[in-house]
């Protein structure tokens, strides 16, 4: 290292020029980074789900669909029902596929002895006149099939489903805008589905890319001024970390990689965790200035003191953030990687970059070099290590009680997987998918496929087999979060009702086959209540659609009501259909469960092998088990209280806060590094407990402090984020660094004097 310093010192125009040229190139592969603003590209792989797609909905028919949902301003009209109309007709247009709604919905009527099929609308399209009207009214007044699903009792609520290919995002929501302005005088417009939140997204990302790097910009700016008062300490330091800020994001477009709603905390991150190495050297550098001496080899003196600190900060932080690799989701393992990069390049810049600037400008002035050695803020640090080692017995206490919280809080902490609360609660699209909660069956999903034995050619044309899909309808249909289910059993069950007044399966086999055949013949359709999807063409797999919610709250259901709901449906099917028939219950709300369970472990894992790694690096370089052990303490006490504060706070563990173990331990190990390695310099030069630790506290507390209040102020500044992960992760980031330099500074200082006084530790 020494060398690579001397070289730095000794060419230092060369070094500059270097740097530039890399800066540029890196520049110019920025260009290539896009944002996916998509959350489902988030999601880990599922091969089961997947398996099913393969099987049920191969070409993803399930997945690809928009939904308009309208309320009506004051009374319904036939002109309101035109624009609706039109509307649905350009919408149609836009995607080149298909819709289902009111104007292609069909019901039965009875009409003497038989029935009838009759569209909603008269000829399938909105009434002309007011006798059309009239007609349209009484048949929502008497439909079984398409109530709570396009159309609410009253009336006055409508949802359309519009398919579509795979299209970009502002293919379709511009020209949606466009259109459904027509139908602002009549209704109220709600647009939702993955085209919305994907472009809701892309808006929010674009946005807070540029200002959290600004603020987090401005941040570190002032604080640098405030802890050095120099310009050199105020734009070297900026310029080191903009630069390895920048190659962190050439890197990922180099790689291929996208910005996610992980990812867009990455520049922010670099910028403030880089700036700790550049307040460790110019701390060391100031205290150490030579003000008298012409040439700059005292730099390299200087940089001695330091650069182990440096070094192991950057390994041990690289470390916390490569356990993420570990992680099965692949924005978590981008996201360390890119991180890692950003960060190795800060730390190589502070070693090559700084001395070689530096030693271009003239020395310090003598009050710069008194302000670090001996000015209040310095002072200040080393009265706190006095009342530390008086009161140390009341500080190990302190950290017992952490512990015993941390174990009560952590396994009461809960979990989300629901994407949708991510998004601001004003969020238009959000919006859009809570009216059609309050007020349709729901908008999640579930298909339970049920097969007859092989070769069983119309199985469910039996009255005997269909009741017994029948009775399991039935049961499903008791739990509370279900809505609604749709199937060919509760169609033919509506059908007999029309006829005979009953609700049942048909005892008449003459009498199935005959509803059968209405029922075939308008499936290939597209109409709600008969999806061609029911029931396959030889009547030996029977689907039924589950459409469900979170009853209590109006919202999507998600977490342990999903995984409950899951259960619910497969006991139920197990204990209600024979031996002989087998079932597949699926559906992509199954992601969102996995990602619970993935997130949990991942959590673990990602800490296990960060905390494990920590602990063998730091062992190997202090030769010490001891000193091994005791990095980790300020790490534990940032990370229970991290926890214990998620569960007072009510805030979940995701995506994007499972994180955050693994960025503070990679963090917030560097304090105890650097105390550590201050400690065994003073051991080495001699005297009592209390004056080492005083000592250390002068020397080492200011960059500590300095340095987690960089870092803390830059990533505060995540608080702003349009996205409550993001906005969680910043908070809970800055408040573990927080207490882990508390933890650094209080709690380490009175174990390492209890070791000492057990001899645990050599002078």
């Amino acid at each position: 290292m020494n060398k690579i310093l001397e070289f730095s010192l000794r060419h230092s125009m060369a070094t500059i020029l270097v740097i530039v040229a890399i800066t540029i190139f890196m520049v110019f592969s920025t260009t290539k980074l896009q944002v996916n603003a998509n959350l489902e590209a988030l999601l880990p792989e599922n091969e089961k789900l997947n398996a099913l797609i393969e099987k049920y909905d191969p070409e993803n028919q399930e997945r690809n669909y928009f939904l308009m949902a309208l309320d009506t301003k004051g009374e319904l009209s036939i002109e309101a029902l035109q624009a609706f109309e039109q509307a649905v007709n350009e919408l149609n247009e836009l995607t080149g596929s298909y819709s289902s709604s009111v104007f292609n919905a069909i019901t039965f009527k009875k009409k003497g002895g038989r029935l009838a099929p009759i569209p909603l609308f008269t000829e399938r399209r909105a009434p002309q006149t007011e006798e059309e009207f009239e007609v349209y009214k009484e048949n929502l007044k008497n439909d079984h099939f398409s109530r709570d699903i396009f159309f609410t009792d009253d009336g006055d609520k409508y949802m359309a489903m519009f398919y579509h290919p795979p299209m970009i995002e502002t293919d379709i929501v511009f020209p949606f805008q466009e259109i459904v302005k027509k139908l602002e005088p009549y209704f109220t417009v709600y647009g939702t589905g993955t085209p919305f939140l994907t472009y809701q997204s892309s808006i929010y990302l674009t946005r807070d890319l540029f200002t959290l790097l600004s603020l987090a910009l401005v941040a570190i700016l002032i604080l640098f001024y405030i802890g050095f008062r120099s310009k050199r300490a105020l734009f070297l330091p900026m310029t080191i970390v903009m630069i390895g800020t920048t190659w962190a994001l050439g890197m990922m477009g180099l790689l291929g990689f996208e910005i996610t709603m992980v990812s867009i905390v990455i520049p922010p991150l670099v910028l403030t965790i880089g700036t700790s190495y550049t307040i460790h050297f110019l701390n060391q550098y100031y205290h150490d200035a030579q003000t008298e001496h012409k040439d700059n080899k005292w730099i390299i003196e200087a940089s001695q003191h330091v650069n182990k600190t440096i070094i192991m900060a950057a390994l041990t932080t690289v470390i916390g953030f490569m356990s993420l690799m570990f992680t099965s989701m692949n924005a978590s393992r981008e996201f360390g990687l890119s991180t890692s990069f950003g960060i190795i390049a800060c730390a190589v810049l502070s070693l090559t970059f700084l001395p070689a600037a530096l030693s271009r400008m003239k020395n310090p002035d003598h009050s710069q070099k008194k302000r670090v050695q001996s000015g209040k803020f310095t002072t200040f640090m080393g009265n706190i290590s006095n009342v530390v080692y008086e009161k140390r017995m009341l500080f190990l206490i302190l950290f017992l009680i952490i512990g015993v919280s941390f174990f009560f809080a952590y396994p009461k902490i809960t979990h989300q997987s629901n994407y949708t609360s991510y998004f601001p609660d004003e969020d238009p699209a959000v919006e859009g998918l809570d009216f059609i909660m309050e007020n349709f069956a729901g908008s999640q999903t579930f298909n339970l496929y049920i097969d007859a034995p092989v070769g069983s050619k119309s199985y469910f044309l039996d009255p005997k087999n269909l009741k017994v899909i029948k009775e399991l309808e039935e049961q499903i249909l008791t739990h509370e979060n279900v809505a609604k289910v749709s199937s060919f059993s509760e169609v033919i069950g509506d059908l007999n009702s029309i006829m005979s007044g009953n609700n049942t399966i048909p005892e008449s086999r003459g009498l199935m086959l005959l509803m059968s055949k209405y029922f075939k013949a308008l499936s290939g359709t597209v109409e709600s209540g008969l999806s061609s999807n029911m029931i396959n063409e030889d009547f030996s797999r029977i689907n039924i659609t589950i459409m469900f919610y979170n009853n209590e709250a109006n919202a999507f259901l998600a977490e342990e009501g999903l995984k409950e709901l899951i259960n619910f449906i497969e006991t139920k099917s197990d204990e209600t259909l024979p031996a002989e028939l087998s079932h597949d219950l699926w559906g992509f709300d199954y992601e969102y469960l996995d990602l619970a369970d993935n997130v949990n472990r991942d959590q673990l894992l990602s800490t296990a092998i960060s905390i494990g790694l920590v602990f063998l690096i730091s062992t190997f370089f202090f030769k010490s088990l001891v000193y091994g052990l005791v990095t980790l303490i300020p790490l534990l006490s940032g990370i229970m209280l991290n926890f214990i504060f998620m569960y007072l706070f009510k805030i979940p563990l995701d995506i994007t806060t499972m994180m955050v173990s693994s960025v503070a331990i990679g963090v917030g190990v560097d304090d105890a590094i650097h105390y550590l390695l201050q400690f065994k310099r003073r051991l080495m030069i001699g005297g009592t407990t209390k004056e080492i630790l005083h000592s250390c506290g002068r020397i080492s507390g200011r960059p500590i402090a300095l340095t987690t209040a960089s870092i803390v102020c830059g990533l505060m500044v995540l608080t702003l984020a349009s996205f409550k992960g993001i906005v969680y992760f910043g908070a809970l980031v800055s408040f573990t660094l927080t207490f882990t330099m508390v933890g650094t500074l209080i709690i380490l200082p009175a174990i390492l004097a209890y070791l000492l006084k057990l001899k645990l530790i050599k002078r």
